[in-house]
């Protein structure tokens, strides 16, 4: 019996043989994966209960013998090797209907299954079932650009970071879900399932090792990481449906941003990543973007506009890696945000009305209206002589206490206007209640630059044309509840 109740084993090992042949040595690839792995969970889980099963005996040639499907079908989790070698296999063509009974069978039960990548695949390369699986890559392109097998010829632990942050993130993974298992045969045990999730987008291949590095990180803090397969690719409506579930299990949407456009899947009327963002926002989870310096925005601007609006998005920030990792455990760690309170009279309700200097004419008429309904109102701190240090605690605070928040947009520089909006979010997203409502004066002159973000349930109160009482009385409302 292995770690998890009511399985004799609890890692099914299905590889090529062609990959475990020796280099000279006295162990294949597979077999010293295996090894290590092994040792690795042991460690991880505090025991040495856990049992993997791998066919070290038959060939390739044989038949799918009896002896493999029960292991199969006895064995809590399934983890494929998989490589040409494997797509090539006679053995795994020929038994193919078989085999892959059981791997449907095992994935209704609602087990996870595992997938490790010796070379470069393409996805739609492998049968359905294991093409869906988020795979861990033991490769890594050299000086010419060419794929090769981490620890190749021998895989050796001792042979690289690369390697062994790979196997690191598989123990982790495997170890959560060997522990979920386990603790549906305990009434007194805790689900993994119930731990905090984030939902980490898919990225462009010039950010597959960043991806991997803040999974890593994000399950070494206790999180869990949505989705756990890709979604079909067919059907943009089937890919949502299900985007939209795991999205309801989690506490933060993050989306890693490069210079890469992203694919159109073909039928699509938008690059993948603009419609994973839009499905966060249509979920009204708190948002967290990463987009390198480095970037050539200019460049990005000519040849993908689409790609462009995402990358200026107010959500999308440009800063360090650690730092950026630190935040989205933040976010998904933070306690859950009280319900708002309902105001008991006007009086008690506050609005922060945000402008520039230019705009501060426009933003003193907002108050006005506002006090003529009995709603109290501040302006930013506008001292000439008070210190940068001091303007910014004013900002945070009124951010932090205000019941509402008017965004004016008139003559100051758009810049300024997404400036202020994406330092806000940060401040706001730490409040233990939300704000009530949100909204942006869009004021004088009529011809100007759009602020080009959307917000779920922002107020856009169009003044282009002059003071309009009759707008801000639907922000009134919204505020009164």
């Amino acid at each position: 019996m292995g770690y998890v109740t009511g399985y004799e084993h609890d890692i099914f090992i299905s590889y090529a043989h062609i990959d475990n042949t020796p280099f000279g040595t006295e162990k294949g690839w597979v077999t010293a994966f295996v090894d290590d792995l092994k040792n690795y969970l042991d460690r991880g889980l505090g025991c040495r209960d856990v049992s993997i099963w791998m066919d070290r005996e038959l060939t390739c040639n044989e038949a799918f013998a009896g002896s493999i499907e029960d292991a199969l079908r006895n064995s809590a989790t399934l983890l494929v090797v998989a490589s040409p070698g494997y797509l090539g296999s006679e053995w795994c063509k020929r038994e193919r209907n078989a085999f892959h009974g059981a791997v449907r069978e095992k994935a209704r039960s609602g087990s996870r299954m595992f997938r490790v990548d010796l070379d470069d695949l393409n996805r739609d390369d492998l049968p359905a079932e294991i093409g869906a699986i988020l795979p861990c890559r033991f490769w890594a392109k050299d000086r010419n650009g060419n794929p090769r097998t981490l620890g190749m010829p021998v895989c050796d632990a001792t042979r690289g970071d690369d390697y062994i942050s790979e196997l690191t993130r598989l123990r982790v993974d495997l170890a959560r879900e060997l522990k979920r298992l386990k603790s549906l045969h305990s009434s007194d045990a805790v689900s993994p399932l119930a731990s905090p999730a984030i939902y980490l987008a898919e990225v462009t291949d010039d950010l597959d090792g960043l991806r991997d590095e803040l999974d890593a990180y994000a399950k070494q803090a206790g999180l869990r990481v949505l989705p756990e397969a890709w979604y079909p690719r067919d059907d943009m409506t089937e890919y949502r449906r299900r985007m939209t579930a795991d999205l309801a299990q989690s506490k933060a949407y993050v989306q890693l941003l490069g210079g890469l456009p992203g694919k159109r899947p073909p039928g699509w009327p938008m690059r993948l990543p603009a419609v994973q963002c839009d499905a966060a926002r249509q979920a009204g989870l708190p948002i967290l973007q990463w987009r390198a310096r480095e970037v050539d925005l200019e460049s990005v601007k000519q040849t993908c506009p689409e790609h462009y609006e995402l990358l200026m998005g107010a959500d999308v920030r440009m800063c360090g890696t650690e730092e950026f990792k630190r935040a989205v455990i933040d976010e998904a760690l933070r306690p859950a945000r009280k319900a708002t309170e309902k105001k008991s009279h006007a009086s008690d309700i506050h609005v922060f009305v945000n402008s520039a200097t230019p705009d501060l004419e426009l933003a003193r008429a907002v108050c006005k209206l506002l006090g003529d309904e009995g709603i109290g109102s501040s302006l930013p701190l506008s001292d000439e002589s008070a210190k940068v240090a001091d303007v910014r605690e004013d900002l945070e605070t009124q951010l932090s206490t205000c019941d509402g928040l008017i965004l004016v947009y008139g003559s100051a520089p758009v810049a300024w206007v997404r400036r202020q909006y994406a330092q806000g979010r940060k401040i706001i997203s730490q409040r233990e209640s939300p704000l009530i409502a949100m909204g942006l004066v869009d004021g004088p002159p009529p011809e100007k630059a759009s602020v080009d973000f959307q917000v779920p349930n922002m107020h856009s109160l169009d003044w282009r044309n002059g003071i309009r009482p009759d707008i801000l009385r639907e922000f009134i409302a919204a505020l009164r509840g």
